[in-house]
């Protein structure tokens, strides 16, 4: 049995993350559980995305506002 693994870049993550609601991005559990439903936290979009910014990725899910986190997040894969 052989699997395809995608290379998760900026801009690929970036275009996948757009696609989420805003009321996910609430923490990063539930962030997870919507871009990798079977592998959660330790999934490698989530260490894609942790190796990409330059903050620690937790501390972009501070505030409650999701539509403030998701614009924080999309910033930050844009601008590292």
């Amino acid at each position: 049995m052989s699997f395809v693994t995608n290379k998760y870049t900026r801009p690929v993550l970036r275009t996948e993350l757009k696609k989420v609601s805003a009321s996910n991005f609430t923490s990063l559990a539930t962030l997870a559980k919507v871009i990798s439903p079977r592998a959660g936290i330790r999934s490698a979009k989530i260490a894609a995305i942790r190796s990409s910014i330059n903050t620690s990725l937790s501390s972009v899910f501070i505030a409650t506002n999701g539509e403030n986190n998701k614009s924080v997040l999309l910033n930050l894969l844009k601008n590292s």
